[in-house]
């Protein structure tokens, strides 16, 4: 495997993982952007490289572009490779944990509380379809279904979501660091900074200072928080 960047070559043993008859017969991982990507990087003992300073400029990792304002860098790179790259930075970001949500929707199946039951809203005999709005549903329950199979599959292998988005748009994730304190482990959760700004008094005394962080939310995230809020 070559790294386009760093002229590094690498031995991975990945046949088992690439169809060559599939497309072009290449796989490109990028371990530290892409969850998949990342879970084979450890499976195959890949490293995970970061190629960007905090200031916007290339690191060591990039060799030839090392040094280079990643602007700069892009367009060096159109040049050298005719297309366009994107530099990831591997970074923290902030996680919604899933299991507990999970099992809780995982249980109201297995009780009986919710029913999985997909209907083909495309017939024209569908109560759901626009022509027959004012029909009502069906109240008989649908029995167990290769759906039901696949919402419980999903369910049970569901991954902790990554809801931070560096954007210039968007709600901005309700959490507030103290000026001057370590952000990784001095951090304070609001609904607003008013709140924040009390709570970070309490704790740390009437002079404090807080920053907001400037990531915003997953956009998904960010629908479900409006409904809630619309719903109270």
């Amino acid at each position: 495997m070559n790294n386009l960047i760093a002229r590094d070559f690498l031995n991975c043993p990945m046949l088992q993982y690439v169809d060559k008859d599939f497309g072009t017969g290449v796989l490109k991982i990028s371990p530290g952007h892409d969850h998949n990507d990342y879970l084979l990087a450890r499976k195959l003992g890949l490293p995970i490289l970061n190629v960007m300073n905090k200031d916007g400029t290339l690191n060591e990792v990039a060799g030839l572009y090392c040094g280079l304002d990643r602007f700069e860098a892009r367009k060096k790179l159109w040049l050298d490779l005719e297309e366009q790259v994107i530099e990831p930075l591997v970074s923290k970001q902030w996680f919604v944990t899933m299991e507990p949500l999970a099992e809780k929707a995982l249980q109201a199946v297995e009780r009986g509380e919710l029913t999985i039951c997909l209907k083909d809203l495309r017939r024209m005999d569908h109560p759901m379809h626009p022509e027959n709005r004012e029909q009502e549903l069906p109240q008989h329950p649908c029995p167990l279904t290769m759906q039901e199979d696949i919402y419980n599959h999903w369910l049970s292998n569901i991954k902790d979501w990554c809801i931070s988005r560096q954007l210039w748009w968007g709600h901005r994730i309700p959490v507030w660091y103290i000026v001057g304190k370590d952000s990784e482990e001095e951090y304070i959760v609001a609904r607003n900074a008013n709140e924040a700004l009390e709570k970070a008094q309490v704790k740390y005394g009437k002079d404090v200072e807080i920053y907001q962080e400037p990531d915003v939310l997953d956009t998904w995230f960010s629908r479900h928080a409006c409904e809630s809020d619309n719903q109270g």
